[in-house]
């Protein structure tokens, strides 16, 4: 199987503007089309991920996991305990709250199932809550690795034990570390991500006028229609507490529909935003800011903290105008962030791996 080359300009775009529907979803939604939007931006990252993956037959397991726990698991580290001892300076943070911090090892929103228990355990909360994601995706990867070095007639096997190893986790009242009762479905999504390479080509060829040939437009339709149906099936979704939907077993895979469809849209629409010289711009921008998402991921819950103090200090409620702000200003800050760290990590490894 040929390689895509790394840094797909439209790819980098897809992670750049669901970075944003992330930001937007943890700073109060979007109103009327959110849910619909935002569906799939978790399981985007994951399917993304095989897409991008490159297969280096000289590589060993240890020099992959090396690699990747450099990538995700210092970010996660350091910028977990940072988060954690700014909001318990400035957070005022009871005792029992302060103890949240034992939640970095544990690597889950709270212990308990999210809905439904009284006396739940908190632990990634507040400030650094949304880091769950960094070990996830961590082990997704190496679950994902097993899959791809495997033989392929073993592959199939191997993705569907991963679904029934995902089912039976689903049924325990709590939340497993380092989100193991969610990582083997979101490995299988890589593994789709992975199967879906020699596809790439025809979306690589789409732009405005090529959009509304029978053929492309006809595909867009149908999977629209399909990705719609499964939404709307699904029901809410929430990757990081185990919500896959509301139809039990039958959930995890409307979820997994649900993810590779909607890349696959979002893969369409930034390819022929790209192909399109008036709409390049558009592409350029998103594909800038999904290869910084690291800083964004890290920093926008405090930088939203920081705006709802000012907020609340003037007064001030502006409903949805408000979410409009937190969310631009989350982008613009961490983006310097981003450039100070890009500076600084020529002289630190460190620093570089934050960025």
């Amino acid at each position: 199987m040929s390689e895509i080359k790394p840094r797909k300009k439209y790819i980098d775009a897809v992670k750049g503007f669901c970075i944003i529907l992330v930001l937007f979803s943890h700073a109060g939604g979007i109103p009327i089309i959110g849910g619909v939007l935002c569906a799939c931006y978790m399981q985007v990252y994951f399917v993304a991920a095989g897409i991008t993956y490159a297969d280096r037959n000289d590589e060993t397991f240890g020099q992959f996991a090396l690699k990747k726990a450099k990538r995700l698991l210092v970010p996660y580290a350091v910028y977990g305990t940072a988060l954690w001892i700014v909001d318990c300076i400035f957070g005022k943070l009871t005792p029992p709250e302060i103890l949240r911090g034992v939640g970095i090892v544990y690597a889950r929103h709270c212990l308990f199932l999210y809905q439904g228990h009284q006396d739940n355990l908190f632990l990634l909360d507040n400030m650094n809550g949304p880091l769950w994601f960094l070990p996830a995706i961590f082990i997704s990867y190496i679950l994902f690795w097993f899959i791809v070095k495997s033989d392929k007639k073993f592959r199939p096997f191997i993705a569907v034990g991963y679904i029934v190893i995902n089912i039976a986790t689903g049924f325990l009242p709590i939340l497993l570390p380092w989100s193991l009762d969610t990582v083997f479905i979101t490995a299988d999504l890589m593994y789709f991500g992975f199967l879906m390479k020699p596809y790439l080509k025809y979306i690589e060829q789409l732009d405005i006028k090529k959009m509304f040939r029978p053929r492309a437009i006809g595909s867009i339709v149908v999977f629209a229609g399909i990705y719609l149906v499964c939404v709307k099936l699904c029901g809410g979704i929430n990757t990081s507490v185990r919500i896959f939907g509301s139809h039990g077993i039958l959930s995890i895979l409307i979820y997994m529909i649900v993810g590779v469809f909607g890349t696959v849209l979002y893969l369409m629409g930034f390819a022929i935003a790209e192909n399109t010289e008036w709409l390049s711009w558009i592409c350029n921008a998103f594909a800038y800011l999904g290869r910084h998402t690291m800083v964004l991921l890290a920093t926008h819950r405090a930088v939203f903290a920081i705006v709802d103090y000012v907020f609340g200090a003037l007064q001030l409620d502006l409903g949805y105008t408000q979410t409009l702000i937190k969310v631009v200003v989350a982008t613009i800050i961490g983006m310097i962030l981003e450039k100070a760290i890009e500076k600084a990590g020529s002289k630190s490894e460190i620093i570089k791996l934050l960025g």
